[in-house]
């Protein structure tokens, strides 16, 4: 595989991600309770859409995870080895333990679809997660902090455009940090605003790589190649 088509995939990653959480979260029961009784209510009424809905929430912190591995690896390409070292840890862990609890509560609803757990039950099968998802959701926005403080200060991007970054990572923040049912909706939109213009900037960078002098700066490349 070439440079560019690996750049180019992994732009791809890094736009894509985001829009699979939001088509999970779209697939999950919209919850008007934000008591864990509603959630489980939801659960309870809807069973194959939660459980649908949290694979394919899963499946995009899988690729959010791989989106972040590829948003540092073109940071280290450019020079910052400050804050994004300190990011993938944190990511890996907080995605990783967020996507333990989605598996352990579909796990916890399979007798839902057969009408084998009750409300009361689904609810004790649920509530030790409560500790894991906080450390999970702490983690997450810290690591995604740490990537956008190194975007700033790898000075690969424009001002504008690293305003956008930390515009999307507080929308990102308020989704993860409320209980709503639009809550995931804010989540994701936040998260595509926040890695659109990086995408943008690793698919362009994918043609730096390819065809420039590693010496001549990416922001006048860029420049150059929207003339």
């Amino acid at each position: 595989m070439s440079d560019l088509t690996l750049s180019r995939l992994r732009a791809t990653v890094v736009f894509a991600a985001p829009l699979v959480v939001f088509l999970g979260f779209v697939t999950l029961p919209y919850v008007t309770d934000s008591t864990p009784e509603g959630f489980a209510s939801a659960a309870l009424a809807e069973p194959l859409r939660w459980g649908w809905g949290n694979l394919i929430v899963t499946v995009g912190l899988l690729l959010l995870t791989l989106a972040a591995f590829s948003i540092r690896t073109y940071l280290r390409d450019a020079g910052e080895d400050r804050w994004s070292p300190f990011a993938i840890p944190m990511i890996l862990f907080g995605h990783g333990l967020i996507a333990f609890v989605l598996g352990a509560d579909m796990l916890a609803r399979i007798g839902l679809a057969d009408g084998g757990l009750a409300l009361e039950t689904a609810l004790a099968d649920t509530a030790w997660l409560a500790a894991i998802e906080t450390v999970g959701g702490l983690l997450m926005p810290l690591g995604w902090l740490a990537l956008a403080i190194g975007v700033a200060t790898a000075k690969v991007m424009t001002r504008a455009e690293v305003g956008v970054v930390f515009f999307g990572w507080l929308v990102a923040l308020v989704g993860m940090m409320t209980v709503f049912g639009w809550s995931g909706f804010v989540f994701s939109i936040g998260l595509f605003v926040m890695l659109a213009p990086i995408g943008r900037d690793l698919w362009v960078d994918a043609e730096f790589v390819e065809h420039t002098p590693v010496a001549t700066p990416r922001l006048e490349f860029r420049a150059a190649a929207h003339h």
